[in-house]
């Protein structure tokens, strides 16, 4: 196969692998039952509703990693590995034996260099470098004795570092950075995306989020070991038939405990850094790679939750008493893993529930600069909110008797000045946009909530010029 031909195959290998489709030349293209429930709330590639549901897509994925095993009918070898379930084995096991609450960054290169699935020889080794390296390893060390678990020549059961001969032969196949950095990152990022694994000791441990423990224990007990399949179809049907254990439901309301989780962590957050690290952290949810967060937590969080974590840390430094409400959904370390859901039959829908005296506010923040985007979604969302919110707040004869929301953006445009000022005339709902940067800067020197309600000047009233 050459040109596009390949390109194609190179695209749709991997969802082959996943699952998701069956797609082999001069055959008809197939959809699993995941597979469809990956795009339920797309149409002809867009997303069917603004803020749509991303509970499917969620589980669909977790289903496919679930199941998913490096060795398969698209990827024939002798790794016998089922990935998920063997980092979950492997943490439990470290948990249970010697109260080890997760696994290092670092130790995640082992799991990637490990041929099996036998999680208590490989926990063991990890066990065995963490008592003669503790956490004072460089990568070098780490490189040389993950890339003995790649030498069949040698015994990979006992701690040792790999012959300098087998890491000349290999280190072009296995290069220290793709082992050391790159993978890692990555495997974390997909693990996040499970929403079963939680971050801790400020990003440096990954271990199980204990409030999914149902969702793990059907994982280590229906998919931990590997399965020979003797042809692509019989992969096919295992794959893409969709487990109901795996499935994320968005009207699934929090435990008190849970909220409480996520508020810690906002009030932990913003008394643990500086401004500066806030100013920076802002302008860091814009950008990629290597120009954006350095921040071991903050990397692996996508974007889009990102900006709603740390408007509702910022929100909190400023004005500590503040009772403040994050919507997100979170491990069990209050890290987010996802945005606020949207409206349904338990939930308005806001981002952020902020509280002051007699005063109900809501922060919506957004990383879309589309003018249409901004004028015609998000303020009519918000206004949406703050209706729903002050009638449900006068219905349950709660104490609040002033309502109103900030919209926060990287850049504001002009026009939205003009549609907050119309639904002040028309619904009575005030929103005030505000800027990120603006946003931060001016929140260091508040004395209350009330302070933000101002309309600021980049988005002042446009108005026909008075020529008399």
């Amino acid at each position: 196969m050459d040109g596009w031909e390949s390109r194609i195959h190179t695209q749709f290998n991997f969802l082959n692998e996943l699952g998701l489709v069956r797609v082999i030349k001069g055959e008809k293209i197939k959809i699993s039952d995941n597979g469809k429930l990956m795009i339920k709330t797309y149409e002809n590639g867009y997303p069917i509703e603004d803020k749509f549901d991303e509970t499917y897509e969620q589980s669909a994925f977790l289903n496919a990693f679930c199941k998913y095993q490096i060795n398969n009918p698209y990827r024939k070898n002798t790794i016998s590995v089922n990935f998920f379930p063997l980092v979950l084995n492997v943490i439990k096991y470290l948990d249970k034996k010697y109260n080890y609450k997760g696994i290092t960054r670092q130790e995640i290169t082992f799991i990637i260099s490990w041929g099996n699935n036998d999680y208590k020889t490989l926990a063991e080794l990890i066990y065995q470098f963490r008592q003669e390296f503790g956490f004072e390893a460089s990568n070098e060390i780490v490189y040389e004795h993950a890339m003995n678990l790649m030498d069949d020549s040698t015994p990979n059961d006992i701690l040792i570092p790999a012959t300098k001969t087998f890491i000349e032969s290999k280190k072009k196949d296995y290069k220290f950075d793709k082992l050391i950095v790159e993978t890692p990152d990555e495997v974390i990022r997909k693990l996040r995306l499970t929403m079963l694994i939680s971050l801790r000791g400020a990003g440096t441990f990954i271990d199980i989020n204990s409030n999914e423990k149902n969702k793990i224990e059907h994982i280590l007990n229906n998919y931990s070991m590997n399965i020979n399949f003797s042809n692509e179809d019989e992969y096919f049907e295992y794959m893409g038939t969709i487990d109901e254990c795996f499935e994320f439901k968005q009207e699934n309301e929090e435990s008190e405990e849970e909220k409480n989780i996520k508020e810690r962590a906002i009030e932990y957050w913003a008394k643990e850094k500086d401004w500066e690290f806030y100013k920076e952290e802002i302008k860091n949810v814009f950008k990629n790679g290597k120009n954006g967060t350095q921040n071991e937590v903050l990397k692996y969080i996508k974007s889009t939750v990102r900006l709603e974590f740390l408007v509702a840390i910022i929100i909190k430094k400023a004005l500590p008493r503040l009772k403040v409400i994050a919507n997100y959904k979170a491990d069990d370390q209050g890290i987010p893993f996802k945005t606020a859901p949207g409206g349904n039959s338990r939930n308005i829908g806001a981002d952020i529930d902020v509280y002051e005296g007699n005063i109900h506010a809501l922060l919506e923040p957004t990383i879309a600069t589309s003018k249409s985007f901004q004028c015609e979604h998000e303020i009519t969302s918000i206004r949406s909110h703050l209706i729903c919110s002050a009638n449900s707040d006068i219905n349950d004869k709660k104490k609040y008797k002033e309502w109103f929301a900030l919209f926060l953006a990287p850049f504001i445009h002009k026009e939205v000045g003009n549609q907050v000022a119309v639904e002040k005339g028309v619904s009575g709902v005030e929103i005030y946009p505000w800027s990120c940067d603006d946003f931060v800067e001016f929140s260091q020197n508040v004395k209350s909530i009330k302070d933000y309600r101002q309309i600021r000047d980049y988005v002042k009233v446009q108005r026909m010029p008075n020529i008399n």
